[in-house]
């Protein structure tokens, strides 16, 4: 592709609300756990030992990550909901920990981000319901 082509794509983009989507690596500069950190408190939970499917989950959080081995391991619905409120209870705590820490201050690089997204654009958000 010719550059003056590439430019016309790109302003092509721009002319458009752009859409961001932000994974867990995203949060975590704000103290927010990762994925392998979570999944170690999943582990340690004594309702998810006691599941008959245990040292496979393990397995298969070490081979497909933490959201890979839910999906692919059938666990109870009592471990999986021992799973959800260990995951609510671990962010949960993180999220207060940062605003306590920071009650007046947003988190300025996210901040950024969306200056530097919505500036072009119409001073117009909307939400993406999945």
């Amino acid at each position: 592709m010719e550059w003056s082509g590439c430019i016309k794509m790109m302003q092509g983009y721009l002319e458009n609300s752009p859409l961001i989507i932000l994974g867990s690596g995203a949060s975590m500069p704000y103290g927010l756990p990762s994925m392998g950190a979570l999944a170690d408190k999943i582990k340690e939970d004594p309702t998810v030992i006691s599941d008959a499917k245990y040292d496979d989950l393990c397995s298969a959080i070490d081979s497909l990550g933490l959201e890979g081995a839910i999906d692919s391991v059938k666990l109870s619905s009592v471990t999986l909901d021992a799973i959800r409120k260990v995951t609510w209870n671990k962010v949960n705590d993180c999220d207060l920990k940062y605003f306590n820490d920071n009650p007046t201050s947003p988190p300025n690089a996210l901040v950024e981000l969306l200056n530097k997204v919505i500036a072009p654009t119409p001073n117009a958000a909307g939400v993406l319901q999945l």
